[in-house]
């Protein structure tokens, strides 16, 4: 993450989608343009699925484990700030502007498994982005983001 400019405590820009899309496909980042630390690689795993009102990916379980090598070893958590970048990812989807981080909140540890999604919607002029376990009752992780 890069810290904003305008000195705003507790806010941070986020690559651009644009930038984490030509990661993906294997080019070379221009000069200065942020990019992630490994967030793509995982929306680089899923097919996105849009819905009425959101963006839906499941994370590949590969992937989530992948990202874990060094964190707690023996009990892998995937490290909150690749979840942040993936939420932000998918944002960027709903809104390609949303890139300042307004809140987030991690509520449960996530760990490289099957059935884990990220989704996004817009709400009251918000991209909201969330990462959802399979049968549990409320988001693992939830970020408020905004426009720049």
């Amino acid at each position: 993450m890069i810290a904003e400019g305008n000195g705003a405590a507790g806010r941070a820009v986020l690559p651009t989608l644009a930038a984490t899309l030509a990661l993906l496909r294997g080019e070379e980042a221009r000069e200065g343009a942020p990019l992630g630390a490994r967030s793509g690689e995982i929306l680089g795993q899923v097919d996105l699925v849009r819905e009425t009102d959101r963006v839906r990916a499941r994370l590949a379980e590969a992937t989530l484990a992948a990202l874990c090598a060094g964190h707690f070893p023996g009990d892998p958590v995937v490290p909150g700030a690749h979840l942040l970048g993936c939420m932000a990812d998918l944002a960027g989807w709903i809104d390609a502007a949303a890139v300042v981080v307004e809140r987030c909140v991690f509520r449960a540890l996530v760990r490289p498994q099957a059935g884990v999604w990220a989704q996004a919607r817009a709400e009251r002029g918000k991209v909201v982005a969330e990462i959802v376990i399979d049968g549990e009752a409320r988001p693992a992780a939830v970020a408020w983001l905004v426009r720049r």
